[in-house]
């Protein structure tokens, strides 16, 4: 039998409710082993069908609160920390994000069998989602996780030692070639990233410059390069500027006049996707671009001027 599987049946409840509470808010404890081994144990008549089921989906829920209220409460300012210092500031959750924007909150009765499941309580707070709402799907949706390894567990129990004796001998044997690659692709992120950022910090524009120009009548061609999903959450943009997501630059790239002051602006703390569209654009040819300092954020802070985004027509 698997080491963990006595320690589990000695200690019981308590165990299983910190590990699930854990391992909800993002600790890397591998929750679906631990239920496959509950299910296991109940089989084998160590545990009872409530004491297997009941501490973890209780520990998930209370994980799930938590989020929830982080997300409700400094979302916006948890947000802006991870965007300073990730390698990829504007994608964060996203596939997260278009899920919830589809199916709403029937997607917490899923959500758990899916990576990052700890963004979406955070973001169903930041967007200020019901809380009755919010706490009954993702209660169902954290009894259904549980209760489907669990179930798997309870039959395959003769299996069980194995699996789970494979499956940690398999993390083990790829552990380390894994955290080979993991370096070797953040290296070479950071190396991007600074390069980018050093091109950035040469030639950004701050928002009063850009204003004077604007009042002045100076011709300049000013690009939003938020994503979609960045509009959305606030549809207003610097008075006459073209809207060309950062992920539409490459098929759009015609609409951008030439020779002119080029100034773009993101809404990510470093302004790294304005960086990105800049290094882009110069080696096609562009040479007069500028990074908006601060983006939006800054603009607005200042009390300048915006306006409502203006729908586009839709492309064919």
């Amino acid at each position: 039998m698997d080491a963990s599987m006595p320690f589990l049946a000695a200690y019981g409840t308590l165990i299983i409710f910190i590990i699930s509470f854990a391992n909800q808010i993002g600790l890397p404890l591998a929750g679906e082993i631990l239920f496959l081994q509950l299910g296991a144990l109940v089989a084998g008549g160590k545990l009872s069908l409530w004491e297997a089921l009941l501490p973890p989906v209780l520990g998930t829920i209370l994980g799930n609160l938590c989020l929830y209220a982080m997300g409700r409460r400094s979302g916006l300012q948890l947000l802006g920390f991870v965007s300073r210092y990730s390698l990829e500031p504007e994608s964060l959750g996203s596939e997260t994000k278009r899920r919830f924007g589809r199916w709403g909150l029937k997607f917490l009765l899923v959500s758990q069998f899916f990576p990052l499941s700890w963004t979406l309580p955070a973001l169903s707070g930041m967007t200020r989602v019901g809380f009755m709402g919010f706490f009954a799907f993702s209660s169902v949706g954290a009894l259904v996780w549980v209760a489907a390894f669990t179930a798997a567990g309870y039959l395959g129990s003769h299996q069980i030692d194995a699996i789970v004796s494979g499956a940690i001998h398999l993390i083990g044997t790829l552990g380390g070639v894994s955290v080979l690659i993991c370096a070797i692709w953040v290296t070479v992120k950071l190396v991007r990233r600074q390069r980018i950022l050093r091109l950035h910090h040469r030639t950004r524009m701050s928002p009063e410059r850009l204003k004077a120009k604007l009042d002045a009548g100076d011709p300049v061609v000013i690009v939003d390069v938020r994503t979609q999903e960045a509009l959305s959450e606030f549809p207003f943009v610097i008075p006459g500027a073209l809207v060309i997501p950062a992920e539409e630059i490459d098929g759009r790239r015609h609409e951008i006049p030439p020779h002119q002051d080029l100034i773009l602006y993101c809404s990510c703390r470093n302004e790294l996707s304005s960086a990105r569209v800049a290094l882009k654009l110069n080696k096609e040819g562009l040479d007069r671009i500028h990074a908006l300092e601060g983006g939006i954020d800054a603009w607005r802070a200042l009390g300048f001027p915006v306006q409502a985004r203006i729908p586009e027509p839709q492309r064919s």
